[in-house]
């Protein structure tokens, strides 16, 4: 299966939900399916299939709004 994983949080990042965003991809991919990742840019190197989205707001909100 094909699966699009859109995550507001920066991958990878020392937190509880970055930590839990990679397990989750990474277990799904060991069961076979084909995970694109999408995350807010960050200055970390990504995991394979990650795909960095830039967005010029300041504001958090607004950035995960346009997200």
């Amino acid at each position: 299966m094909r699966i699009v994983y859109l995550a507001a949080d920066a991958v990878p990042f020392p937190k509880g939900a970055s930590t839990r965003i990679q397990r989750t991809v990474d277990t799904l991919r060991a069961l076979g399916h084909d995970v694109a990742l999408f995350t807010p840019a960050s200055e970390a190197a990504g995991l394979d299939g990650h795909t960095r989205v830039v967005l010029p707001e300041a504001n958090y909100l607004a950035r995960m709004l346009r997200f």
